[in-house]
């Protein structure tokens, strides 16, 4: 499973991808320095794969028709966001701040 923001310019980044499990639904939480700082108009778009063969193991009848549904047993993935909107001094701000960190960090 990836997240992907399409950014205003219409260029794609990768924020992350990582192992789905249905059977433990995990969160994986930024560390505030390297959180993701997007400009206003960026979209995120999700990513899945679900292997539906008899090859994966986690998959108890791969003869069985998965679509759409409302129940659990219906669900391949999700991916869970949480966002803070920022005005534009902010993000100017913090993202200037990240950029004399990196700079900083390479100095040393």
């Amino acid at each position: 499973m990836c997240v992907e923001a399409i950014l205003p310019s219409g260029r794609a980044e990768t924020l992350n991808c990582m192992y789905f499990d249905f059977n433990w639904h995990k969160v994986y939480n930024y560390q505030d320095d390297v959180t993701p700082l997007l400009p206003a108009g960026t979209v995120l778009h999700t990513i899945l794969w679900h292997d539906n063969t008899a090859n994966n193991r986690s998959n108890p009848d791969p003869r069985n028709w998965i679509g759409y549904g409302q129940r659990t047993m219906d669900e391949m993935a999700f991916s869970w966001v949480t966002w803070t909107y920022l005005d534009d001094e902010d993000f100017k701000k913090m993202t200037a701040e990240r950029t004399a960190n990196r700079a900083t960090a390479r100095e040393r």
